[in-house]
């Protein structure tokens, strides 16, 4: 996959779903259903990220997702969602 072709423009998150824009126009979209912790924040938790060119921050939840994961379907395990916020 090309560098370009995987770099992240835009990132919206909803009460339900992950949405990413990608450079080459691509839109990517999962459930919150597979980020348990990104489900269980608060909306106001989940409003605060940093983007990078391949990857996603939350840092009040110390979440990090790569957009290669997120294009292979990657989910993360219930076991690390130990936040329990009020989302």
């Amino acid at each position: 996959m090309k560098e370009l072709e995987s770099k992240i423009r835009n990132v919206s998150v909803t009460h339900d779903r992950l949405t990413l824009e990608l450079a080459d126009g691509r839109m990517i979209s999962a459930p919150l259903d597979f980020y348990p912790t990104l489900k269980k924040a608060s909306p106001s938790e989940r409003s605060v990220f940093e983007v990078y060119p391949r990857s996603i921050h939350w840092p009040l939840l110390d979440v990090d997702l790569g957009v290669e994961g997120v294009l292979a379907g990657a989910r993360e395990l219930n076991c690390y969602a130990c936040k329990t916020g009020d989302g």
